[in-house]
């Protein structure tokens, strides 16, 4: 099945779609999502997955949305289809991003990023992911400061964004104003 991304500008208007292979080997700027699913003990909760052609842990869950999807639906179903769970999300906000691979495929998305808080275990789609586990955000920081390689790119610019985004709402859990910074 060929997969099509939508294309946006710089303001996150649709442009059209076209294949995403084509739009990572063009570097063209398109739409994506990124979901962060924390437990009441502010861990996140991590998915290996294959990124890239190599199993990196990423967040919670990452993807495209789909021509005549919103990206708040296909987040929802992704989760469901994914992880095998259900989860209430809420938007944080949009960033731009550019990610250089290996082999010349350039991700330049605008993700728009999601949070959620969830106590269910996932039951994973093993055709889809490789593992998960719930991490402690200070352990996270701490271990992609010490092994970036094992991270998804950008991984920790990202958790930085989305901790100063929550951190009002589970101050009541515990308080996450040591979390280290990221590089």
């Amino acid at each position: 099945m060929i997969k099509h991304v939508i294309l946006v500008d710089q303001h996150d208007n649709p442009q059209g779609h076209i294949e995403k292979k084509e739009a990572y080997e063009r570097g063209l700027l398109h739409r994506g999502f990124s979901v962060f699913i924390f437990n009441s003990k502010c861990e996140l909760l991590l998915q290996k997955t294959k990124y890239s052609s190599k199993a990196l842990w990423a967040n919670t869950c990452i993807g495209h949305a789909k021509v005549g999807e919103s990206n708040f639906h296909i987040a929802i179903k992704k989760i469901w289809a994914e992880l095998g769970m259900g989860c209430d999300i809420s938007f944080l906000f949009k960033f731009t991003h550019n990610t250089k691979f290996s082999g010349g495929l350039t991700e330049y998305k605008v993700s728009h990023v999601y949070f959620g808080m969830s106590e269910t275990l996932p039951a994973i789609h093993p055709m889809e992911k490789e593992n998960f586990k719930f991490m402690d955000i200070n352990v996270l920081a701490k271990d992609i400061n010490a092994h970036p390689e094992n991270y998804i790119q950008g991984l920790g610019l990202i958790l930085n964004r989305v901790v100063r985004h929550v951190s009002t709402a589970m101050k009541q859990k515990r308080q996450l104003s040591d979390v280290p910074k990221y590089m």
